[in-house]
């Protein structure tokens, strides 16, 4: 059995939280499913759990996003963007960036 991990990563509010999945619990479901990390959100953290490598990845993504947010970017469900790609090199953190979170 593969060892899991828990990483909670905090954040100014339960309101930017949820920004960084558009407030869509697919876009949840999704690192679930590509990576094998389970999400619970409340009170402006969110939960990361599953294998190292893959909680690692999911941790990053949120950072990022967070960044972007931070900076006048949107989280939006479609429209891939080759940015999102440029920002991490790992093959499965860009495959669910870019499907799910592609900043504008």
């Amino acid at each position: 059995m593969e060892r899991h991990v828990s990483d909670t990563v905090h954040f100014e509010s339960a309101r930017f939280a949820q920004q960084l999945f558009n407030n869509e619990s697919r876009n949840l479901a999704a690192l679930q499913s590509e990576l094998g990390v389970s999400a619970t959100v409340r009170d402006g953290w969110i939960k990361l759990e599953g294998p190292p490598d893959s909680v690692q990845h999911a941790r990053e993504l949120f950072l990022v996003l967070s960044d972007s947010l931070k900076s006048g970017g949107a989280v939006r469900n479609r429209t891939p963007s080759a940015q999102i790609l440029e920002i991490k090199r790992s093959p499965v953190a860009c495959r669910v960036m870019a499907a799910f979170w592609p900043l504008a």
